[in-house]
């Protein structure tokens, strides 16, 4: 998550896909001064709580269906009049995707498909943010659950320990305003169908983004015009009807019909015709057709490989000193607009190797 995601995270109240919590106490080792025994029993609680908080995230509520739902960590919960909420470090809750998701499918059926656990560093603190991403199931436990809560002193030692609240097995949780609460049997039929159908609409969307992601593949071939702008040195001379393949996929992305339906697919889209549309731009502004063959186009030549040039600068220079200034600059013009578009074309090839990677992966393609 970037920075500036959090941001518009913590401008937002709670809501049925937004939670924040000031902490979870989930430290394998206890305070200072603290019975293991006693802080064991609080930690398992604290688990229990954090189960609760994503099981409700991820059921939301009606009219939820397809969002994520975030757990902001490090975050109170109140949303002052100037709109900005107090933060707090959380770099000691060293816990994982792996170990959340773990804990959480232990108490949860059906399992969680995925949730997300990362660590965003903002006004010099560390907040942790998990994203409970979209489900197409009612999720409900498998086990009792029993939150604790807990008295400190003024060292930080747990001197005391109590079961706050106690959940039958069974418990589908959902999030009411800014709570979590047991869902009525309304609820969940209601936030049921509504996954349901969420569903069936996204199979169809899927499949729309599969035919899309496969006329962008022939556009762009990977055996085709990205092979070449992968193995072609752009300092030197290049074939300009090889790029064709470049300026078709610039021409389709103009068409309605050239947006996907899954936003992180329409993102990586969006990417890549921002690389392509860089390099074309940087080869037309830079290159220029080669005299002897004009379907043939290559950078500024070297000075000191071009007797006319020479003859040109000799001509305008009044000394040696400028003649070799101008020289000197010239060739410094011609490696750097090298390197960068030998860059651009990198960069055009990485983001396509990565279009298609997750595109295979989303879209089973």
């Amino acid at each position: 998550m970037r920075l500036e995601e959090l941001e518009e995270l913590l401008r937002n109240r709670e809501s049925p896909k937004l939670d924040f919590k000031r902490e979870y106490k989930l430290y394998d080792r206890p305070p200072a001064n603290t019975d293991e025994k006693m802080w064991a029993d609080y930690v398992k609680g604290q688990w229990d709580e954090l189960v609760k908080d994503i099981v409700a995230l991820a059921n939301g509520n009606v009219g939820t269906a397809g969002q994520d739902g975030f757990l902001v960590i490090g975050a109170d919960d109140e949303l002052p009049s100037l709109g900005v909420r107090q933060i707090y470090d959380t770099s000691r809750l060293e816990i994982t995707e792996q170990q959340v998701l773990a804990r959480v499918n232990s108490a949860c059926d059906p399992p969680i498909p995925n949730l997300t656990c990362e660590r965003v560093e903002i006004m010099g603190k560390q907040v942790t943010v998990i994203t409970v991403h979209s489900s197409p199931y009612l999720h409900e436990t498998s086990r009792q659950l029993q939150t604790t809560k807990g008295s400190f002193d003024e060292r930080g030692a747990l001197r005391h320990v109590e079961i706050d609240k106690t959940y039958s097995p069974r418990t589908a949780f959902v999030r009411r305003g800014e709570s979590d609460f047991p869902a009525t049997d309304d609820e969940r039929r209601a936030i049921s169908f509504e996954k349901v159908a969420n569903l069936e609409r996204r199979l169809e969307y899927t499949e729309l983004d599969r035919q899309l992601f496969r006329k962008i593949r022939r556009i762009l071939s990977s055996h085709g015009v990205i092979w070449y702008v992968r193995k072609t040195s752009f300092d030197g001379v290049f074939e300009t009807k090889r790029l064709r393949e470049l300026y078709d996929f610039e021409h389709f992305c103009e068409c309605p019909e050239c947006e996907f339906m899954d936003r992180g697919m329409e993102n990586l889209r969006k990417q890549l015709s921002g690389a392509i549309k860089a390099f074309l731009r940087g080869a037309g502004q830079h290159t220029f057709p080669e005299r002897a063959n004009p379907e043939w186009n290559r950078i500024p030549r070297d000075p000191m490989r071009e007797p006319e040039m020479l003859v040109w600068f000799r001509g305008k220079a009044k000394t040696k000193e400028e003649f070799d200034e101008l020289v000197g600059k010239q060739r410094e013009y011609v490696n750097r607009i090298g390197r960068e578009l030998n860059q651009l074309a990198e960069q055009v090839c990485a983001t396509y190797d990565e279009f298609v990677r997750v595109g295979r992966r989303r879209l089973a393609v």
